[in-house]
């Protein structure tokens, strides 16, 4: 799967399993992927959730009371992703062929985890007062593309139509 991802998607994979790590969790979660995300401080992700005051630390510290303790802690050389991990991946690879992108980078992991609405990183980033729509909303201005993804504009006007 690595030759599909982008050097920097590699770059904050490895990331997140440092977290993963370091919280001694058995497995990588969508909150080790965000901030693996959210330390890449050139990266667009970055720069999204920085527009909506989201800092590392305040990430940081909300991930770190969330992360489940493994019992013995991550013990070997690889980690398994969580399933919500593994879910976030697969809509940030849906994601990227929907923008017709040659590979799956860390703006697509992004979107991948606000998808993921059951994941770990997407109830810190509401706990914190993030809006998933908006922050994907500046996402893709960052990305000098519009948006007509699941939190777009195109699912806001399909519930205007029903209303």
């Amino acid at each position: 799967m690595e030759e599909y991802f982008s050097n920097r998607a590699q770059e904050v994979v490895r990331s997140a399993q440092e977290f993963a790590r370091e919280f001694e969790c058995g497995e990588i979660g969508t909150e080790h992927i965000l901030l693996g995300l959210a330390r890449d401080r050139g990266g667009l992700a970055a720069r999204a959730l920085d527009k909506v005051t989201l800092s590392f630390d305040k990430l940081y510290s909300s991930a770190r009371t969330i992360s489940s303790r493994a019992s013995g802690g991550a013990s070997g050389m690889l980690i398994e992703f969580s399933p919500h991990a593994k879910a976030a991946i697969r809509f940030a690879v849906d994601e990227s062929q929907a923008l017709k992108s040659e590979e799956v980078g860390a703006e697509h992991l992004l979107l991948g985890i606000l998808s993921e609405t059951q994941g770990k990183a997407f109830r810190i980033l509401t706990s914190l007062g993030a809006d998933p729509k908006v922050i994907r909303s500046r996402l893709f201005e960052l990305m000098g593309k519009p948006d007509t993804g699941k939190f777009g504009a195109k699912a806001e006007s399909e519930t205007k139509n029903k209303a």
